[in-house]
């Protein structure tokens, strides 16, 4: 018999794959020279990592099995992430040592260890796969999860609605704060960016969310509803991000953006979770959408790789040439995640993972713990 647990969300894992699209297109704006007049549209792709964050901390808590210890915890965990992470890692250093770049043996080991993001500096933190910080944020969620669950669980019913706007109203004093930089776009701004601590409120939101709907909460807003909220507030950040640069302010710190499309972000995580609670079908539960998201952790991780890679073919290009080239590129990413989902992501995590006990969740955390991290 097949172990009880809450209902499958198939549409969270099919969002993956728009949310890690996000993050390409927002690398290729960064990266590649030709396409520098689009980058005023890609520049803010970065804030996808907190969709994932609120996402990571949603489907957590909501196939989380009280029965299954913390060690079985903490060792899906490490079969869900490490194992592709490593290879991604080591393909990192090949690409670093044919761009004839130094290796650095403690930012490497930093990486490997997924603590590079408790040492922000871009030297540290960006040297191998730069993508990869968003796990070392993770790491610290998993590691503080199994205490996080025990306190979110303790709240009464009506507690986590009201700890969500406690934490909407954090962020955005705390965006008040720094909507106009005292200094360089690196300073403070990417050090509160990549902080595991300070993203934590993203991951607990998506765990306050995820109880509040297993109470019986639904959101009253539409999913299309949510869908035009991330849209206004991306196109808000823009004008913003414009007349700051228009009046010589220079553009916003990253955390900016983070904390402006994170209530969006949660609206559009609910209100998916909601239309599959209520058996609504179309696209995102279409079985190929699912198994492209399936494929999204492989996609973020392998993608930079790629565009660094093939440097040289983008150097020297004109806007339409970049384009073309960006395409070729995206469909080589494509295929490479494929691979890599089946080659190392799927059988890796089958050795590694604990053996499915009698009771809990475990098909239900088979099919919406995809949603692994996929940031930056």
């Amino acid at each position: 018999m097949r172990p009880s647990g809450p209902p499958r969300l198939p549409s969270l894992t099919s969002l993956r794959f728009f949310a890690a699209a996000a993050v390409v297109v927002y690398h290729y704006g960064n990266l590649m020279p030709a396409i520098s007049p689009l980058k005023p549209l890609l520049a803010h792709g970065y804030v996808a990592v907190t969709f994932f964050f609120v996402l990571s901390g949603f489907v957590l808590t909501w196939s989380h099995d009280r029965a299954a210890t913390t060690g079985d915890f903490y060792r899906r965990r490490f079969a869900r992430v490490w194992p592709l992470h490593l290879v991604t890692t080591a393909a990192a250093v090949v690409v670093v040592w044919s761009r004839g770049l130094p290796q650095d043996p403690a930012a490497l080991a930093l990486a490997v260890t997924l603590l590079q993001a408790w040492a922000p500096a871009l030297t540290s933190t960006f040297v191998y796969n730069g993508p990869s910080w968003s796990l070392s944020c993770e790491a610290f969620f998993y590691a503080v999860f199994p205490v996080l669950i025990v306190l979110v669980r303790r709240l009464p019913r009506r507690a986590p609605a009201v700890a969500v706007v406690a934490l909407v109203m954090v962020a955005s004093t705390v965006a008040s704060v720094l909507l106009v930089p005292a200094g360089p776009r690196w300073g403070v701004g990417f050090v509160l960016y990549v902080d595991p601590a300070f993203r934590l409120p993203e991951f607990v939101l998506g765990m306050l969310l995820a109880e509040a709907m297993r109470s019986g909460w639904r959101p009253r807003l539409s999913f299309s509803g949510a869908l035009w909220s991330v849209g206004l507030a991306y196109l808000a950040l823009m004008a913003f991000t414009q007349l700051l640069i228009a009046t010589g302010h220079g553009q916003p710190t990253y955390p900016v953006g983070d904390l402006v499309l994170a209530g969006p972000c949660a609206l559009v995580v609910v209100t998916a979770a909601a239309r599959d609670l209520s058996g609504v079908t179309g696209r995102l539960t279409a079985p190929r959408t699912i198994r492209w998201g399936e494929r999204s952790f492989a996609l973020y991780l392998v993608h930079m790789l790629i565009i660094l890679a093939a440097a040289p073919l983008y150097a020297d290009a004109g806007f339409w040439q970049g384009l073309l080239v960006a395409a070729a590129l995206s469909g080589v990413a494509l295929a490479a995640a494929a691979l890599l989902h089946r080659t190392v992501e799927q059988p890796w995590e089958r050795r590694l993972r604990p053996p499915r006990r009698a009771t809990g969740t475990g098909p239900v955390a088979e099919h919406v713990e995809g949603a692994r991290p996929v940031a930056d």
